[in-house]
């Protein structure tokens, strides 16, 4: 498992590298439009999104059970 927290997106940095050897990439947002995986689609790079739009932070246990039920996906 690898965690990477891009900070700067204009210019976007060259992620493709660090990603190539992902199964599976995963773009956690607290917002209702997913507008990093967007912005990562649009830079060639295949994610999958796991939103929350309450106004509230993601918890640890949530995220485990959310990032858990899709495995099986």
């Amino acid at each position: 498992m690898k965690l990477i927290q891009p900070i700067i997106l204009e210019p976007f940095p060259d992620l493709k590298k660090e990603l190539k050897t992902a199964d599976r990439i995963m773009c956690v947002e607290a917002n209702a439009t997913g507008q990093l995986a967007r912005l990562l689609r649009a830079n060639g790079i295949e994610v999958n999104s796991l939103l929350k739009y309450t106004a509230r932070p993601f918890f640890v246990d949530e995220l485990f059970e959310r990032l858990r039920g899709l495995k099986h996906e």
